[in-house]
Formats: C-alpha cells, structure tokens, sequence
C-alpha cells in the first residue's frame, strides 16, 4: 500500500473501546478507519467518502442483527451494492457464522481479532494481485527488426528493451534483470552463441531463458546453439502468434521459479541471497545515475524472550506482522527482505541518509503499537535499526556498516534508529 493514499475503512462498531482498539491498529498498517456506533448514517457515509473500500461490521449490534439492518439500508438506497463486508463476532456457533454469510460476508473473524489475519484479507479485498507484465529484452543488430519483433510483446502486453549492440547487454542484465532475453545468432562483434557464452559465466544469469531467433534452417548449428546455453531456436520469419506464445511461456516459468528460489516462506519477502543481489543492483544503478541509495538493518528486540514465553508459532507471528507492515508503510520503490531469523533489510534507492533515517523510524513507532496476540495474552514488540548510505559509505562496506549502526542501536538500549556516523534518529 502507498502510505500516501491510505484506505479507507467503515468500522460499524458499538463497544467504543474495542472500536478503538481496533482502528489504532488498523492506522499502524496505513489504512485510515471511520468508526460508527450503528448503521444510522451508513448510506450517508458511503456517499460522503466514496474512498470508503470495506466494511468491517459487529454480526450483533444495540439496534439488532446487521444482516437484517444492511438489507434494509440497500433496500433504501435502490439496491446499491456494498463495499466487500467483513463481519467480526464475539459469538462463534453456526447460527452467527449463517447470518454473516446470509449478509454477504466475504470473510468472518472471531474476537479477539487477529489482526494480522485480517489486515492480509483486507489486502487480497482491496488490491488483488496483478501480474506485472514480463520484461523482455531484445538484441539484434538490425534495429528495424528488434523493433517488430519487440512490438509483437508489446502488442501482447509485455515490457520490452531493444538494443543493437551486443556489448551493451550484460551492463543492460545488471541494470535490471529481464524474464527472458532474445538473442539473433548472426551479429557484428560476437554472434549469439558467444554472447549467451559469455552471460552463463555469471552465476546470477545461469538460470535467465534465451531464445535465439535466425533464418538459419541447419538443423546441427541450431542443436549446437542450444548447447550453448539456449532455451529455444525459433527460424525466422517467426509465425507471429508462436513466437508471442514460446516467449510468454518461458518467462512464466522462469518468474515462478525465480520467485519459489527468491522469496522467504515464512514472510514473502525476499530471502538472505536475493535481498543482498538486489543490493548490488540497485548500487550499480546509484553509480550511474549519481543518486544515494541507503540499506537498513532491522532487528527484532528480545526476539528469545518472545519464543521462550510464547512459543515460536507466536515468534512466527511476530515476524510476519513486521513483514506485513514492510510491505505496507514502506514506498513501492522500496525493497524489503528477511536477512536471517528475526532480522529484516530494508534498500531504499534515490534516498539520502537522513530521509532513511525519518522513514525506518516512522516504521518503528508504528511496529511499537502493533498489539500481538497469543491466546488469552497481548503484548508488544519493538525492533532495532542501523542505516549506512552510498555513496557516502563505499559500495562494499554498505552492510557491514549498517550493520555496526544496527550494534549501536542495540548497545544504546534498543528501539531505535541509528545512523551510521550520526546520532540515532528516534529513542525511546
């Protein structure tokens, strides 16, 4: 979610205290919630804020049952249809559950709430996920030819770069890796073959599809190709339709293994690995665009007390929820990942030192308030933070001096940000 435009939220409430309980939490993850006792001014409010995305109603109110109440509201309003409703109870037989589902429920949650839980489902309500089109690269020589090709993938939806030199491509694949990449076999410089050669030497790319495409009908030179490192060989002219297709399909595989490979199972985020890859990328891109990028570490404070009184499916949930509000608070240029058990990194490009420094600590008072909620008990967590900055810290001291940051935070008393070089951003 982008902080700056929070959403919004009708909480139909009539125990106040719960009610704002509730909405402190829901603030904490950037929503913005509007609580009412009843259902007396729902249409109103509905019309008054049409930025209004969900519900989240009580099943049992002072004035009544809400399915009933709903009913007549939409019956008021010429059958309007409501935002997606999420219904909370205190009560947990059939006959409560029914009449939830009754009123057009999408999901039912218990009190106590786990608040995780149903900030995720208000997540997958309000922005379903969308697939980001597949990034494909095109090299070949002939621009008039890498363009057509191109904008067949574009016409199909795909993001494509062009480029007609061959010694551009593999500072193009540390820029920003693509899901595939399309290579003609016959060039200047080096052919397509040597080419491919030369991106497998790299670890990072071994796995990266390539598809050669030439007018080449020999059918042992294209067997050869394929040894070299290629996914496919497709004989120009390519039937427009099959080469769309064979492009589409290997770079759904590939983004679905790079992300079974890249993603943490626990949060989602990115694993140890690809936090510390996206690192370097996004350091070459500071390089050459001559803007800061500043690199966060985050510890979970007394994280052992945590499993040792609560039990670690607890501890689990205290990870997520940090992981949850990462994804939440922090900027959609922002990448986050899970650096190893309780501690989390956080790269946030084009940002100076001290601007890092406000963002992780306004993340931190917000973690502060999350309620955690093991069965009969609450309790609250709190993290630690240490910030470096490139290119103030050179490239390939960037963790390590996050990381002394992240020591002094601790050595302080904890709960804290703290700057590499400069006084802690937040205490206490």
């Amino acid at each position: 979610m982008n902080k700056l435009n929070p959403s919004e939220i009708l909480l139909i409430e009539d125990s106040e205290s719960f009610a704002a309980m509730l909405c402190e939490q829901l603030m904490q993850f950037g929503y913005r919630p509007l609580w009412r006792r009843n259902t007396d001014t729902l249409l109103e409010d509905l019309r008054d804020n049409p930025g209004i995305t969900a519900l989240i109603c009580d099943v049992f109110l002072e004035e009544g049952s809400i399915g009933p109440l709903l009913e007549r509201k939409k019956a008021a309003a010429g059958g309007s249809v409501l935002p997606p409703t999420i219904f909370i109870s205190g009560h947990l037989d059939f006959m409560t559950r029914l009449q939830a589902a009754r009123a057009g429920a999408v999901a039912f949650f218990p009190k106590p709430l786990d608040i995780g839980a149903l900030v995720d489902c208000l997540e997958r309500l309000i922005r379903p996920t969308t697939a980001t089109p597949y990034d494909i690269l095109v090299v070949d020589d002939d621009h008039a030819v890498a363009q057509y090709h191109a904008s067949l993938l574009n016409h199909a939806g795909m993001t494509t770069r062009v480029l007609s030199d061959p010694t551009r491509v593999y500072d193009a694949l540390l820029e920003r890796e693509p899901d595939l990449l399309v290579l003609d076999m016959h060039m200047p410089v080096c052919s397509g073959v040597e080419l491919a050669a030369v991106i497998r030497q790299d670890p990072r790319f071994v796995g990266l599809p390539i598809v050669f495409l030439s007018a080449d009908h020999n059918i042992e030179r294209r067997i050869g190709a394929l040894s070299f490192g290629a996914d496919d060989f497709l004989v120009k002219p390519i039937d427009p339709d099959f080469f769309v297709s064979s492009v589409s399909v290997r770079a759904s595989r590939y983004r679905e293994m790079r992300s079974q490979i890249s993603q943490d199972s626990l949060t989602g985020l990115l694993n140890h690995t690809s936090i510390k890859r996206q690192l370097d990328i996004e350091i070459v891109r500071a390089q050459r665009s001559g803007r800061p990028v500043s690199f966060a570490l985050l510890d979970l404070d007394h994280f052992k007390r945590v499993n040792d009184t609560f039990g670690h499916p607890v501890g689990d949930e205290v990870i997520r929820s940090l992981s949850r509000l990462l994804g939440q608070r922090l900027r959609q240029t922002d990448i986050a990942g899970r650096y190893g058990g309780e501690e989390f990194a956080v790269i946030l490009p084009d940002t100076p030192l001290q601007d890092a420094g406000r963002l992780m600590d306004q993340l931190r008072l917000a973690f502060r308030q999350i309620v955690q909620h093991p069965v009969g008990k609450t309790f609250h967590s709190s993290l630690s933070c240490g910030i470096a900055s490139f290119p103030a810290v050179p490239a390939n001291h960037l963790i390590s001096f996050a990381d002394k940051a992240l020591y002094e935070s601790k050595r302080l008393g904890r709960d804290r940000v703290t700057l590499i070089g400069e006084k802690p951003a937040g205490t206490g």
